[in-house]
């Protein structure tokens, strides 16, 4: 069976952000403002990070990625 990391990323009303609240993957700790922002941290720092950890490089697992937490959105601007 081929292993799953889990990231929980949650909403921050007091900074704005999205942030990294816990992972399965080592030493990941980022934030952004939006959500795709957030994804593009992750998918930015996660390959690294894993390769970093784990002794297997060929078998790269999927990550899931489960939020918590609301942003407000601003429907004027679209």
């Amino acid at each position: 069976m081929q292993r799953v990391y889990t990231v929980w990323a949650k909403w921050d009303d007091d900074a704005d952000v999205w942030y990294v609240e816990q992972s399965d993957i080592p030493g990941l700790a980022t934030e952004a403002p939006t959500a795709d922002e957030l994804v593009k941290n992750i998918r930015a720092l996660a390959v690294d990070l894993i390769e970093l950890n784990t002794t297997n490089h060929d078998d790269l697992a999927p990550i899931q990625l489960l939020w918590s937490g609301q942003q407000s959105l601003n429907l004027s601007s679209c």
